[in-house]
């Protein structure tokens, strides 16, 4: 989701300035020390424009990067150019305007800012970070920018719980916003930003599991995000949009690349030429400053080195105050680098006793040499005539960088070689085979000494017509090869070679093999087809054999049995040392003989005659790419620009072994040579716009912003070295991991296989052969593992490649959350942990019923059984896990009774309880003292009385929870009293006695036995004051048949 906006808005009476980028470097988050205006907080710099990160809104300037690119070729005028610019903004819709801004992960680099006469604007030591944060800008929502490979990515990071429907974007100042095909494209008077869809997820278990996401926009151009599936919302959520950035390299003054070369320690120079003052050069380097006009701009590269900055080695101009141009560079035996170019400046540097100090005319050719460090120039000298020397114009400038072209080289001894061209008749010839030029244009081969003190030989080499020579090489025996183009048909030392005519076309190749002293030339052959060819690399084998690298519009014969790609103009062809024989033809290309598809830029034969070349262009679709290409399409090619092309074939050009573009639709130099080392490395300098595509620049590279319209990118690229290169992730073809949690799964992914002997060593005492792209271990303890990849040649051919990777294994930290509980219905329990080290962190999931999800120590209070999982992670993302289960134990509905509620002393009394759920014990407190269990006690009281007795219903996994019910009984004593006193004082005044609680029928006898008394169901009423005193009998009968007899004696 792009959420880069644009620029401050332009001036109302016109487009205004947009400065020149700043120095380049790698994409970073510079912190606002009082710069820029107080609402920014961070800024970035990118490729036509620059981000602003406010409190609450983004803010971005964008200006006409194609209105700048067509100043591309036009000199430098003295007027100010008005550049057309856009600015557009982003606002968080309801986000807290408070949330902490923080940038992260320092980089190391500081920035100074000295702006104009005001103080106050200036700012020293800025730091800048790899990623910004702001916290907390929704309700569990956090918004993290940060870079990934160069490019710049941020995502919305969601909490468990929080809401994403309350991200909402509001997007002001452009001029249309639309979303087409699930992206959002955001129209400016300058260009289209186009922001891809949206991508989300969760992640579970350490996976990330996809989440549906699309943009939603509402009229007022309010951007949200939409769920079409839901997602968890328990487990936190990710929102990753991702807006890419181009990637460049070079100065703020536009940059051209014509040349590069290599160092034995595998160090790239790049070469070109720099229009302004701008060039990034080091402390202490040759030359500090612009001279005027074009100079050289020379830069050497540690591609091996771990940083941006230390990567760069030296940078350097070099030049006088006209046009200068580098054509071709080479490091010698010391170490130091030999430059060949040509100069139209009087004041070009020279060195003392240099061969040549003075200018001649027109355009010279200059030799110059610079220490390893780029700090002295030890030695440069003209070397020129009256005419223009070493500029090709005319026929052969066929492409669009032939006028520069030309070739150095040194030998062992470090002396130094020159293959170019002259139209001065009156150019030096020392102890040359040929002494005078022909009519027109001659090639020219010449041998300074190391120190170009002194000029060893030199010749003229061609005929009536144009002659230019681009490639020379140098055999172990001081024989020297060349190869060219020309249009005499009367070019020297023909006979006798492979193509003793001219063949034909408006130019012919040439090859020509000069003896080691210069003054003879020992074989020269035409080269070509009777339409146009010209040859424009050569190289020699082991076995001194030549091959050249052209190009033709002729049917250039194909031998069998070798690779080709049919109907293509782009040759290769093998002949003998002497130049009498082919040893084999062929073309390569696109298969389209409407035109040639790549000018020539580089090429090889290595140690095992294994063939590698380069070329760029623009009508290049549909060349042979491998399914391992770094790039396998050419879009956006056009004209002359385009992409360049590396292709390798085996020995003797018997197969395709790679093939692949690279660069952005606007690559091409403007001239010079590029090479290959001998182990199969490409060392090659570009020109390179804006173009259409992403130029991949590695995370190393020195600078990877393009801050003038066009730079000069240089890349190094292995092409037929082994790759060991492997990235260990935690799913197969995966991002890279260094660390993780024991048990660790790792995959080990190559980006292709190459080598036929493969040995994988993991470090934890397991290994591997296989030979696939991808392969895995576990790492069960933890600890630092070393996972190393070798790969070898059993042909011994290629040098064996190894890598490692450094695996750190954590363990996972302790997570107890204790044996399950039961709580009783609207009750709670406290969960608590153990302590799981230093900085480990605990939560608690669902938070249904706690009082907290976070920390070592939460209260449960669920209503129903709920499982709570603990998560305890360490400062380095381990997880432990544990679950504990809290059960509610359901209530059931309890009754107690007693069999009787009345009873007597001495009779047992049944009692019983009923459950509706499972009660575990039954506990009986009969309210005299005494206490029983189980479901029916049974209990005898001893004493009358009224008891309450109680009953507790335990329940519960432990019986914990409890329901309480009481049952009152009474119980009575048996009462047949002997004495009455009926006197009215209510006290014992009648007959009362109590032997059931029956109804009972009652008679009384005197002791005569007379029945004075009769009353069925018995109310206690006899004996009154009317009753004479005197001893009684009684008898009771109950109506179920008992009876009971007694007397009683009635006292007055």
């Amino acid at each position: 989701m792009g959420l880069l906006a644009s620029a401050p808005a332009v001036a109302a009476d016109g487009p205004g300035k947009v400065a020149a980028p700043t120095e380049a470097r790698h994409l970073q988050f510079i912190a606002n020390r009082n710069q820029w205006a107080r609402p920014v907080l961070f800024a970035t710099d990118v490729p036509g424009g620059r981000l602003y990160l406010e409190r609450g809104r983004l803010l971005q300037t964008l200006y006409d990067t194609k209105a700048v690119e067509e100043l591309h070729h036009h000199k430098p005028d003295g007027r100010d150019h008005r550049i057309k610019a856009h600015a557009y903004s982003v606002s968080f819709v309801g986000a807290n305007m408070q949330a902490l801004v923080k940038g992260g992960d320092e980089t190391g680099e500081v920035t100074n800012y000295f702006l104009g006469k005001d103080r106050s604007k200036w700012a020293s030591n800025v730091p800048s970070y790899n990623e910004v944060r702001y916290q907390e800008l929704y309700p569990g929502t956090n918004l993290r920018f940060y870079t990934h490979d160069e490019q710049l990515e941020y995502d919305f990071e969601l909490a468990p719980g929080a809401d994403a429907k309350r991200i909402k974007l509001r997007y002001e100042g452009q001029q249309k916003l639309a979303i087409v095909k699930g992206a959002l494209q955001v129209t400016t008077s300058v260009g289209t930003v186009l922001e891809q869809s949206p991508v989300a997820y969760q992640l579970q278990d350490g996976r990330k599991i996809p989440v549906a996401c699309r943009y939603m926009l509402s009229a007022d151009n309010t951007l949200s995000f939409a769920f079409p599936q839901d997602y968890n919302h328990a487990l936190p959520l990710v929102i990753d949009p991702v807006l890419v950035y181009s990637s460049y390299t070079g100065s703020t003054g536009s940059n051209y690349g014509y040349t590069a070369t290599y160092d034995a320690q595998g160090n790239l120079y790049a070469g070109g030429v720099v229009f302004a003052a701008g060039y990034p050069t080091t402390t202490g380097a040759y030359d500090v400053s612009f001279a005027g006009s074009q100079d050289y701009g020379i830069m050497k590269f540690n591609p091996s080195a771990t940083t941006r900055a230390a990567s760069r080695i030296y940078g350097t101009y070099i030049g006088g105050g006209s046009d200068d141009h580098p054509h071709s560079m080479v490091v010698d035996p010391a170490g130091n680098l030999v430059i060949l170019g040509t100069t139209s400046s009087s004041d070009f540097p020279t060195t003392t006793g240099a061969y040549d100090v003075s200018f001649n005319t027109g355009a010279d050719i200059v030799v110059s040499k610079l220490n390893p460090t780029g700090t002295q120039l030890l030695a440069s000298t003209f070397f020129g005539g009256n005419g223009a020397d070493g500029q090709i114009t005319g026929t052969l400038d066929k492409n669009y960088n032939d006028t520069y072209r030309g070739d150095v080289t040194t030998d062992a001894q470090g002396n130094i070689y020159l293959a170019t061209m002259t139209t001065s008749a009156n150019l030096p010839i020392v102890n040359g085979f040929q002494g005078t030029k022909g009519a027109n244009s001659d090639a020219v081969v010449a041998k300074f000494s190391s120190s170009l003190n002194s000029l060893t030989w030199s010749t003229f080499l061609g005929g009536s017509g144009e002659d230019a020579a681009y490639s020379v090489q140098v055999d172990s025996t001081g024989t020297v090869f060349v190869s060219g183009g020309t249009t005499s048909t009367n070019f020297p030392g023909t006979q006798g070679g492979l193509n003793p005519q001219y063949r034909g076309g408006s130019a012919d190749g040439f090859v020509a093999r000069i003896a080691a002293a210069g003054n003879d030339l020992f074989q020269a052959s035409y080269i070509g087809t009777p339409g146009y060819d010209q040859a424009y690399f050569l190289q020699l084998d082991r076995q001194g054999e030549v091959y050249l690298f052209g190009q033709t519009d002729g049917a250039y014969p194909v031998s069998a049995g070798v690779y080709s790609n049919p109907n293509s103009l782009q040759f290769l062809h093998k002949i003998n040392r002497l130049l009498t024989t082919t040893r084999f033809s062929t073309v390569i290309g696109n298969g389209n003989s409407g035109g040639t598809n790549i000018s020539p830029t580089a090429f090889l034969v290595d140690n095992c005659g294994q063939i590698l070349l380069s070329g760029f262009g623009g009508n290049i679709a549909n060349m042979p790419v491998t399914p391992n290409a770094i790039q396998t399409s050419s879009s956006g090619s056009s004209g002359s620009f385009g992409y360049f092309y590396i292709m390798q074939l085996s020995a003797n050009a018997s197969g395709l072994v790679y093939g692949t573009y690279f660069g952005n639709g606007s690559c091409h130099v403007d001239g010079g040579t590029s090479r290959f080392d001998k182990k199969g490395i490409i060392y090659q300098s570009m020109c390179v716009g804006s173009g259409s595509a992403t130029l991949p620049i590695t995370p190393n590279g020195f600078s990877a912003t393009n801050n003038s319209t066009w730079n000069n990118a240089a890349f190094k690229i292995d092409v037929l070295q082994l790759d060991a290169t492997f990235t260990p992730s935690a799913t197969p073809g995966g991002s890279r991991i260094r660390t993780g949690c024991a048990p660790l799964t790792v995959y080990f992914t190559r980006p292709s296989v190459s080598g036929t002997s493969t040995n994988w060593t993991f470090g934890n005492g397991l290994s591997s052969t296989n030979a696939t792209t991808t392969v895995s271990t576990v790492y069960n303890t933890p600890g630092t593992y070393i996972a190393r990849l070798t790969v070898t040649d059993p042909s011994n051919c290629i040098q064996s490649a190894t890598a490692t990777d450094t695996i750190v294994v954590y363990g996972l930290p302790p997570a107890a959350a204790g044996p399950d509980r039961t709580i009783c219905e609207g009750g709670s329990v406290t969960l608590s942990v153990p302590d799981a080290g230093p900085g480990v962190t605990y939560a608690w999931f669902p938070p249904t019923g706690l009082n907290t999800t976070r920390g070592r120590t939460v209260v449960a209070s669920p209503t129903a059984n709920t499982f709570y999982i603990l998560t305890t992670t360490t400062p380095n993302n381990c997880t432990g896990k544990d679950t504990v289960l809290v059960s509610v134990a359901p209530r059931p509905q309890v009754t107690a009774s007693a069999g009787v509620v009345n009873e007597f002393t001495g009779v047992p009394v049944a009692f019983s309880s009923t459950a509706t759920a499972a009660v575990g014990s039954y506990a009986w407190d009969f309210g005299d003292g005494t206490f029983g269990t189980g479901a029916t006690p049974s209990h005898t009281y001893t004493r009358p009385g009224t008891y309450v007795v109680r009953l507790t219903a335990r329940y519960g996994s432990n019986g914990q929870c409890e329901e309480a019910r009481t049952v009152t009984v009474n119980i009575f004593q048996e009462e047949k009293p002997n004495v009455i006193t009926p006197n009215g004082d209510g006290l014992n005044d009648t007959f009362r006695p109590l032997v059931t609680l029956q109804p009972v029928d009652i008679q009384i006898f005197n002791r005569w036995g007379k029945k004075v008394f009769e009353q069925s169901n018995y109310t206690q009423g006899w004996g009154q004051e009317n009753v004479p005193g005197g001893v009684y009998f009684y008898q009771l009968k109950s109506n179920t048949g008992e009876s009971w007899k007694g007397w009683v004696e009635v006292v007055h």
